[in-house]
């Protein structure tokens, strides 16, 4: 059997080899170590009292110490458990902290055993590092730019210098107003300002259901807590399906429905032409007598990619051959076409219903003439760029959420619809309007621009 030995002799290359004379060694319980690495250079020599491997007493038990002991008192390397704190201590403390993070990681294995047993960790550290804990899911990273969380899609490059450049605008920004550079950081980085982020997930969020409407005015396409799950995520979109255009959207809703995507998904027809009213009439009968994608199907046929909008004419056709060729969900028959568009044979008042639900919202072609959408009550004009903008919030929600249930606050019961659950939120608003909640993206969203980039003047006189 053959042992081989591998040195590290990166420090050495190129010259000549020293005499064992001339290094000067450490002897500390541990493996001989050479003064000629800067970090292990940079650790405390251990005093015997602190060798993790003999018990702690009741005396010694305080401070950190007794907080880790807390955390796994079957073990007694407390030095062990906390190395992730210990190091995070030592790079902090370090002359160049940059630099030190650097190589720390880079040769991790090399120093763990030496920053284990060598570093005596500070209450400070413990619970500014605890604290941080409790703001990041385990397994997860976090980066904070003066007090900004960073998203991980940023933690590139080119997401990294966008930042920045955001940054310096808006330390010249505050600079410019009279501020220092450290006051101006300790304004970007207040607790005030990470305490109102916080809450921006239910700012600007309304009722979007139909309950004070009477109900039956969204046409759900799916229902999760038929799969045994439950209707947590709820988006609601309204659209006029007299347009051609709004097709393409109901097929996107329709092809993320079967890839089994935990969203729930309603359509609320808009009603304000002739037109509008008669298909909205149609799609919601046959959303009651229909499945509700075969519904949809039923326009898909009778839209001509070539018009602006579905010609009536098409649309009766195709109804009556379903008529002709299916028969309804349940028993009974269907209706004629005359029958189902007709104004006099509504008993429920459907469109005069569906006016009062956009009005509440305002939801009409005039504020936007793609549609609109809701996730959970949160409003946005029905964009290019929709499906990011859901991905995101829904994301967002979801930690909501997941904070509450950690907490408590959210405890899950046979009486617990999550369906309206944010609608029920006491920061929720019953109506919305335009001109005092716009759009959070999209052409028609606030624009908040700052007075030093107007070129206005500094003072203002008032009569």
């Amino acid at each position: 059997k053959t042992d081989y030995l591998a040195l590290d002799d990166r420090q050495n290359k190129g010259r000549p080899s020293a005499s064992p004379e001339s290094q000067t060694v450490l002897s500390d319980n541990e493996d001989n170590i050479t003064l000629s690495d800067p970090i292990l250079a940079m650790l405390p020599v251990t005093e015997e009292s602190n060798d993790p491997a003999k018990p702690l007493d009741d005396e010694e038990m305080t401070g950190s110490a007794f907080i880790l002991h807390l955390v796994n008192p079957l073990k007694p390397w407390i030095s062990l458990l906390a190395l992730g704190f210990k190091t995070s201590q030592f790079i902090l403390t370090s002359e160049q902290p940059l630099s030190t993070l650097k190589q720390v990681s880079q040769n991790f294995p090399k120093y763990a055993q030496a920053i284990s047993r060598r570093i005596n960790l500070s209450d400070e550290v413990v619970m500014a590092l605890g604290g941080n804990m409790r703001m990041v899911q385990a397994g997860n990273n976090m980066m904070w730019l003066n007090g900004k969380p960073i998203a991980s899609s940023d933690m590139n490059p080119f997401g990294l210098l966008r930042l920045m450049r955001k940054e310096r605008q808006l330390m010249t920004q505050l600079t410019s107003a009279g501020l220092s550079r450290v006051e101006a950081i300790e304004v970007m980085s207040h607790t005030s300002l990470s305490k109102s982020s916080g809450t921006q997930v239910v700012d600007g969020m309304f009722d979007a259901s139909d309950r004070m409407e009477g109900g039956g005015l969204i046409i759900w396409l799916n229902d999760l807590e038929k799969d045994d799950r439950r209707n947590i995520q709820n988006v609601v979109v309204a659209l006029d399906l007299s347009k051609t255009a709004s097709l393409a959207t109901l097929n996107l809703l329709s092809s993320i429905i079967q890839r089994g995507f935990p969203i729930r998904f309603g359509v609320v027809p808009i009603a304000e032409t002739d037109e509008a009213a008669m298909i909205a009439r149609v799609y919601s009968y046959l959303n009651h007598h229909y499945d509700p994608l075969q519904a949809f199907a039923v326009f898909a046929k009778s839209a001509d990619p070539r018009r602006p909008t579905i010609e009536i004419s098409h649309l009766r056709q195709v109804y009556d051959n379903i008529a002709l060729s299916e028969d309804p969900l349940g028993s009974g028959f269907w209706l004629r076409f005359d029958d189902v568009t007709a104004q006099s044979d509504d008993p429920l008042d459907l469109i005069k219903r569906l006016q009062q639900y956009h009005s509440r919202l305002g939801t009409t072609n005039a504020e936007s003439k793609s549609g609109h959408l809701f996730i959970n009550g949160k409003y946005f004009s029905l964009s290019d760029d929709w499906l990011r903008t859901l991905q995101v919030e829904v994301s967002q929600q979801a930690q909501f959420i997941q904070e509450k249930i950690y907490s408590g606050e959210l405890v899950d019961s046979e009486d617990l619809d999550m369906s309206v659950y944010f609608y029920d939120l006491p920061t929720t608003s019953k109506s919305r309007n335009a001109l005092i909640y716009p759009s959070a993206s999209g052409p028609s969203a606030l624009r908040i621009l700052p007075l030093l980039d107007l070129d206005l003047p500094k003072y203002f006189v008032y009569p």
